[in-house]
């Protein structure tokens, strides 16, 4: 389990169960092909936080009913992610992913790409044994993700994209992978549909947040902590909230727009550009979003019983707002 966890997983009997998911991992996508075995489970084996497994386990301890069993659900969400990273990869031409070569990187992108869908195969499977409802939940995120990452797509190098489409594609692309371990974990525990809904509630706005601060990284984080070069969403025309908003901020735009515009972006070009986006109050604003979604969240979860649960999920928000990778 990646030691992150630990700054903030109060509860010990989540700790203890998350250990495994990485045996699930490899056990379930193993290949008798060995080359095939070592691109799909590069990205496992390199880690990560495990945020989708732990509030799967975490919104499992919200109803009264657990069985070891669940924690296949719980990798398979994990599974979901990673194959959705396969695909990101490709899409952000990356050349890393946690400070080591992507998928795409090493084996091309036709070959990241079919590792990805064959990915999100398996982890259908590993769920294929719930009931029906369970099913169609998974499906419709997993639509919901892909949907959100062809709207990034197709809105690449768009500097009239509205700030509310913007927000739409993040709850698509990456809020929809923190709402279905919450959906799903509460409703395999049976709890009452009060609680349910209070958790997807959580989940969404907790991924809102977590993506807004990470797009703030990409304009001022450490690259050897976040293993991304500075600036690199701009030189891909993916622009994020505080982008919009120095895109719309009188001072900033003109000069802005020329810049995001210019076809070889150089290292000048996207400093220059994250100074004005500063200036304008970008970065600030995309801040100010985060902690209003962050105290959307744990309003959502302020009627459960106080305890380790209750204190992971409320100590995960505050470790979003205050992370550096």
């Amino acid at each position: 389990m990646a030691a992150t966890n630990s700054e903030w997983l109060t509860c010990g009997l989540t700790k203890a169960r998350l250990l495994s998911i990485d045996d699930i991992l490899a056990f379930q996508i193993d290949s008798a092909d060995r080359e095939f075995s070592q691109l799909v489970l590069h990205t496992v084996k390199l880690g990560g936080k495990k945020l989708r497994p732990t509030l799967f386990m975490l919104a499992v301890k919200t109803g009264d009913y657990y069985e070891k069993d669940l924690l296949f659900p719980a990798a398979a969400v994990e599974l979901i992610h990673i194959a959705s990273l396969h695909h990101d990869d490709v899409m952000d031409r990356a050349e890393t992913r946690r400070n080591e070569a992507s998928v795409n990187a090493r084996w091309g992108n036709v070959n990241a790409t079919y590792s990805g869908n064959y990915l999100f195969s398996k982890a259908i499977s590993m769920l294929s044994d719930y009931n029906q409802e369970i099913n169609q939940i998974t499906c419709q995120y997993v639509a919901d993700l892909c949907l959100g990452q062809l709207k990034e797509a197709e809105n690449a190098y768009n500097l009239q994209l509205p700030v509310d489409d913007h927000l739409l594609h993040i709850r698509q692309k990456t809020g929809s992978l923190f709402e279905l371990p919450c959906k799903l974990g509460a409703i395999l525990s049976n709890a009452d549909r009060y609680t349910v809904d209070a958790m997807v509630s959580y989940g969404q706005s907790l991924g809102i947040a977590f993506q807004l601060i990470d797009d703030i990284l990409d304009l001022k984080g450490d690259p050897v902590k976040t293993g991304k070069e500075i600036g690199k969403d701009l030189r891909e025309g993916v622009y994020s909230y505080a982008t919009l908003h120095a895109l719309n901020y009188p001072a900033t735009q003109a000069e802005l727009r020329q810049l995001l515009l210019i076809e070889d972006m150089k290292r000048e070009h996207i400093d220059r550009a994250i100074e004005l986006i500063k200036s304008s109050g970008g970065i600030a604003r995309a801040r100010e979003q985060a902690e209003a979604y962050i105290t959307e969240a744990t309003s959502a979860i302020a009627f459960l019983s106080e305890g380790t649960t209750k204190q992971s999920l409320l100590n995960l928000a505050a470790f979003i707002l205050s992370r550096d990778h």
